[in-house]
Order: C-alpha cells, then structure tokens, then sequence
C-alpha cells in the first residue's frame, strides 16, 4: 500500500510530472473510456493544471482497486459506507500487509510466519528519473480532500492489522473512529450532493 506520509498532493504531482517527461504531443487528446467523451489536455502543461487534471480522476483509488467490480463503476464521490466497509472486510482477509515504506520489517514478518529467508537490509530502490514539476509549487495546489479520504482510512486499516500481528478476533474493533473519520462521515454525507454520474464527474483526464 502507498505510504500515507507522502501526502496524496504530493504522490499525484509526481506522477505529473513523470507524465510531462513522457509525453511530447502537445495535442494529445484524451479518450474517455466509459463513454468515449475526449478530454483535450496539454501535455507539456500539467504541473500548472493539477486542479483540472485532478477534477477528472476518479477519487480513492487504493479503495476502488481493492474492492474490485463492485466500485468499479461507483460514480466519483459515492463509494458508500457499505462499499467501504467491503473493501476493509476484503483487505482483512490477507494474512499479511506489506509496505512499500518499510519492506523490509513488514516483509521479514511475513516471511518469519513461512520460514523464508528474512531480509537484512532495505531494497529501496532511489528514482531514476524526474518529473519536471517545481516541487515548491505543490502547497499551492489546490486538492479536494474527497479524493483520498477513504484511502486514508484504508491504509490506517492496513497498519492496525499490521500492528496487530494480524489478530483476526480484533479487527472488528479496528474498522472505525479512524484519525480522520470526520471527513470519512463527511464524504458519505455530501458525496452524492456531487450529482456525478461516472468515475471522473465528466470526461476523464489521463491515468
């Protein structure tokens, strides 16, 4: 799971601007691909457009992939409580949790459980390459909380499971008052007040 303490701003501006070096038509026309609406975006521009591009992605991520076909489809801003509470009931149903940001203890506690061969340093590799974003621009990028709320409870999740050495019998007791559970009841409440009809509210951005 992605480490929460790089904020979402942060982790989505550089993926920004790894699209930017990738990309050299600045023409690019994007497909959207539940009803082939285009959205017209400028490629060499995207670190200055982090709003508009953000305003057509789809939110919580982390939460959509793990819980599957269910949320697939789930217009953006409506993953309901009853989805959500699937997607912590699916991720409490793998033995273990490993973290990109400390591979090393979370992989050595799994591996301890099989017998493996434990790991003796970090094999974390340093980027190659870049974005060509300013990173000092990216407090002022204006980011909706929603987009990420449910994914930061899901990762908190994650760590209490982990934390607990994977004790089933507590888990029911680790699915609320998570740090942020006033956005959580937040996003259940006004999300749908959002009238979106598709994953991105409109035509998708690319991702």
């Amino acid at each position: 799971m992605a480490k929460k303490g790089r904020n979402a701003v942060h982790k989505t501006s550089e993926w920004l601007g790894l699209m930017n070096a990738k990309n050299t038509d600045p023409s690019n026309n994007i497909r959207h691909d539940n009803n082939s609406q285009i959205a017209s975006f400028d490629s060499h521009n995207h670190q200055d457009n982090f709003t508009t591009w953000t305003e057509g992605q789809p939110d919580n991520w982390n939460v959509r992939i793990l819980c599957g076909p269910k949320c697939k489809s789930q217009p953006k801003f409506q993953i309901t409580r009853q989805l959500f509470e699937y997607t912590l009931h699916r991720l409490a149903m793998f033995r273990h949790v490993l973290f990109v940001e400390d591979i090393r203890d979370s992989y050595n506690q799994m591996a301890s459980t099989y017998q493996w061969k434990l790991l003796h340093k970090d094999y974390m590799r340093k980027p190659t390459r870049q974005g060509n974003y300013d990173r000092s621009k990216v407090s002022t990028f204006q980011w909706n909380p929603h987009m990420s709320v449910l994914d930061d409870a899901l990762y908190e999740f994650a760590k209490r499971k982990y934390n607990q050495d994977n004790n089933q019998s507590d888990l029911p007791n680790m699915r609320n008052d998570f740090a942020n559970q006033a956005q959580v009841d937040q996003y259940f409440a006004l999300g749908p007040l959002q009238n979106c009809t598709n994953v991105c509210c409109g035509p998708c951005t690319q991702y």
